[in-house]
């Protein structure tokens, strides 16, 4: 079992989506496991401000992205991907990008379940 999510933002294992985050997050300096709703208990106040913070700080199991927060993280993970050396992270990210565009094009929220 895994993490499904519409427009292909994220098809595959919870280990799998929580490491591409991870690596996500290193792009603007966050280590994602000391953040409050992970291991950690660092809080969000100081990054809410920032375009990846709706995809960074969700759940990975429930909820939805909306179309507003799509834009903000299409805006953060072009950036982000600037900044990506490895491949398979690298792929991961232009899938998500391409789900962001797709649900902006549609007016449709990214659903995780």
């Amino acid at each position: 079992m895994g993490l499904d999510t519409t427009h292909g933002a994220w098809n595959g294992s919870y280990t799998s989506f929580n490491k591409w985050r991870s690596e996500i997050a290193k792009t603007v300096g966050i280590n994602l496991y000391e953040m409050e709703g992970f291991i950690g208990n660092k809080s969000w106040d100081n990054f809410k401000e920032n375009d990846l913070y709706p995809l960074l700080n969700h759940s990975d199991s429930d909820g939805e992205l909306t179309t507003d927060e799509c834009k903000k993280i299409y805006k953060g993970l072009n950036q982000a991907l600037k900044k990506i050396t490895d491949p398979d992270i690298i792929y991961n990210t232009q899938l998500f990008i391409h789900a962001c565009k797709k649900a902006i094009k549609k007016n449709e929220p990214i659903i995780f379940g």
